[in-house]
């Protein structure tokens, strides 16, 4: 059986759910306007180096000069074969680093010169003379074999010029997480004179320079780290970072101003000159519709005190009868245009992207030296 309390409930769900219903769009509305932009994910530092195998064979090229003794370099090729035959592999390798010198324009010899001193255990002598082919036949049958080698043997042989582009790196990323972005530009600036392609320091000096407001800069670097073939997997998210610096950054009150300021330069201020324009001309119409006069002539009937007569004069009447409509209607388009301004910015606006830096601290400076808490305790910043 039921009772009338729960019908009175009922009732007053369904009135609390209609007001909601009607006051939702002006909720979603302010929500949208005085929101902030999600906060994007903090870009960290690439802390290791990738140097291509190409950068093994620096100097390879042949001299112009270069001599050839086609004749004695077959015959130190056949001997070297021989050796090879019988297990002497030293002793191979020496002949066919004789054949290479008398015939150093010959890519075949440069090619088995490379075969024989991997087998040797030279892993040098075999980069170099691999390093000779590529110079020598960069369209040869063996250029995908031979790349793969050099990329195998380039990974267990220390290059002095590699160890030192490899600590010019180091110290640059040291520069980024101790805040010195000058110094981490001119390392990374380095690195890059010497190994244009190398993906991790073109990203760093990205960061760097982002990190100094150089944001057209730090877009253009970080745009190429996403066109490098070597670019890692947070291609989507640096492409993300670029986007937005690339994007006008729009201030919420600063369009909000300027449109209560001027009516439709908010508009202006957000790019978009032809709605200001008509903010403004409907502004000015208001106005002009607020200042419009009325000119009449009114016969008024006065009394002469001396003769004590009636007599009857012209007055001219100035009216404004459309004052109150004109100052309403401007004053709402002025509001409405700034209010309007304020939400485009508010909606189109992005975040500039952050940087996260990596501290031993657990409590860090910011430009200004003001102590900041470290976003995850002791282990790094985002700002």
């Amino acid at each position: 059986m039921s009772t009338g309390t729960p019908l009175m409930s009922d009732r007053s769900h369904r009135a609390d759910a209609r007001v909601g219903a009607r006051l939702a769009p002006f909720a979603a509305l302010a929500a949208t306007l005085f929101a902030t932009p999600l906060a994007a994910q903090p870009l960290a530092p690439k802390r290791v180096l990738t140097l291509p195998a190409a950068s093994q064979c620096t100097g390879a090229a042949l001299p112009p000069s270069a001599r050839r003794d086609a004749a004695g370099a077959r015959a130190e090729a056949a001997r070297a074969r021989e050796l090879a035959l019988v297990g002497e592999r030293a002793a191979a390798r020496d002949a066919f680093v004789r054949a290479a010198a008398l015939d150093p324009a010959d890519p075949q010899l440069a090619y088995d010169l490379a075969r024989a001193a991997e087998e040797a255990g030279d892993r040098a002598t075999a980069a170099s003379a691999l390093c000779r082919y590529l110079v020598l036949a960069p369209s040869g049958r063996e250029v995908a074999e031979v790349r793969a080698r050099l990329s195998r043997v380039a990974a267990s042989t220390a290059n002095p010029a590699d160890e030192s582009v490899r600590a010019t790196f180091q110290r640059g990323v040291d520069a980024l997480e101790a805040r010195r972005y000058e110094a981490a530009v001119t390392a990374f600036d380095e690195v890059l004179r010497t190994v244009p392609s190398a993906p991790e320091a073109t990203y760093d000096r990205g960061l760097a320079r982002l990190a100094l407001g150089q944001d057209a800069a730090a877009a253009s670097d970080l745009a190429a780290y996403v066109a490098s073939p070597a670019a890692g997997p947070d291609r989507a998210q640096v492409l993300r970072a670029v986007e937005a610096l690339r994007q006008p950054r729009w201030s919420v009150a600063g369009a909000l101003g300027r449109g209560l300021v001027v009516p439709g330069f908010g508009q202006f201020y957000t790019g978009r000159p032809i709605p200001g324009l008509a903010v403004l001309a409907g502004t000015a119409g208001g106005i002009g519709l607020a200042l419009f006069e009325r000119r009449t002539i009114e016969q008024v009937t006065f009394l002469d005190t001396l003769t004590n007569t009636p007599y009857t004069n012209d007055i001219p009447r100035v009216e404004h009868p459309y004052r109150a409509a004109g100052l309403a209607t401007a004053g709402i388009l002025a509001i409405a245009g700034a209010a309007e301004a304020a939400y485009y910015a508010a909606v189109h606006s992005r975040e500039r992207p952050r940087l996260q830096l990596r501290t031993a601290a657990a409590w860090v400076p910011d430009r200004t030296g003001t102590p900041l808490p470290a976003a995850v305790a002791g282990f790094s910043v985002a700002f």
